[in-house]
């Protein structure tokens, strides 16, 4: 969570200067059910959940929905991580997969590089790609190079 965090605090200090203000405002006051605070965090997935239009996709609402209707793993929101996941690593345990193993990720990712990066460094075999144009729904904004991505790893790694 640690790479995670640092990923999304760096998003969120790209956002405009004024949606920006709303989400730390919240974030300090622990105000997370604002219509200020959902219409900022709707910029910040906007631009980092899913690129697909229109807003939401139907998989994105999907998983919107479940995130949205239980805080305590995760937390309020993608930018205020306080639940029980908060302090979580496997990092340690990445050494023992053995699998070939796919990661992908988009350019306007919330799994950003750096929260990627030890994936990378600890799985023996793993291949790591990332999708221009994509958020972290990138098997919805650019499905079809997902799939094209998919196919081959598993046609040559299976």
């Amino acid at each position: 969570m640690d790479g995670w965090r640092d990923g999304m605090t760096a998003l969120g200090k790209k956002l405009p200067e004024d949606v920006q203000e709303v989400p730390d405002r919240g974030d300090k006051n622990h105000e997370f059910e604002t219509p200020e605070y959902e219409a900022a965090m709707e910029v910040f997935y906007k631009r980092h959940f899913s690129l697909a239009r229109p807003w939401p996709a139907k998989e994105v609402q999907v998983a919107m929905d479940r995130l949205g209707g239980d805080p305590t793993t995760y937390g309020p929101s993608e930018l205020y991580i306080s639940g029980s996941l908060r302090d979580w690593t496997c990092i340690p345990m990445l050494k023992h997969i053995k699998a070939p193993t796919l990661l992908i990720n988009g350019t306007d990712d919330e799994a950003q590089d750096v929260a990627m990066q030890p994936f990378f460094d600890h799985i023996e075999k793993v291949k790591w790609i990332t999708l221009e144009n994509a958020a972290h729904f990138s098997h919805v904004d650019q499905r079809e190079v997902y799939m094209k991505h998919l196919r081959y790893f598993l046609s040559v790694e299976v």
